[in-house]
């Protein structure tokens, strides 16, 4: 007896690629201590960092799965993260660091992935968000601009108390 594997639908898979360029582009940004350097002792910016970037994670898995699970509201969610944390946020931060970045080619896989996943996985979400009985969830929208916003505020301040 063969057990059938259920297919990935696109956008879900593109998604999941985007959320994990961006992880790994904020552990290359830590590693090169754009948040403030390691040490044993974390600064309350730092763990507010930690904290927010978590939350985004968190918000952007919930919509995922919320979107998977055949309400989906979690789509509208899913779309703003894509645009806003991995294809703008992440994305485009090469213009910041341009190639070859100070981390070359770790730094600059990182962006280059979170502008081509970020992109894709916008694109795929936006299609799905166009299909029929299909409702924006503003309560999840709310949530990533929020959490975005937080997180990007944050971050500009650990980077301005470094420099």
């Amino acid at each position: 007896m063969t057990t059938a594997v259920p297919k990935v639908p696109a956008w879900l898979g593109l998604n999941v690629a985007a959320l994990t360029a961006s992880l790994a582009h904020v552990f290359v940004d830590t590693h090169l201590g754009l948040f403030g350097a390691s040490s044993p002792i974390m600064s309350a910016l730092q763990a507010g960092n930690i904290l927010l970037i978590c939350l985004v994670m968190a918000c952007w898995s919930l919509s995922l799965a919320t979107a998977q699970s055949g309400t989906r509201p979690g789509l509208s969610g899913a779309f703003t993260l894509a645009i806003g944390w991995a294809l703008l946020g992440n994305g485009t931060a090469f213009v910041a660091a341009p190639p070859p970045s100070p981390a070359f080619p770790y730094q600059d896989i990182t962006h280059f992935s979170s502008l081509i996943f970020g992109g894709l996985a916008a694109y795929t979400t936006s299609r799905e968000l166009k299909q029929p009985g299909v409702a924006i969830s503003w309560r999840f929208i709310g949530m990533a601009v929020v959490l975005m916003l937080a997180s990007f505020i944050l971050q500009a301040m650990l980077a301005q108390s470094n420099g």
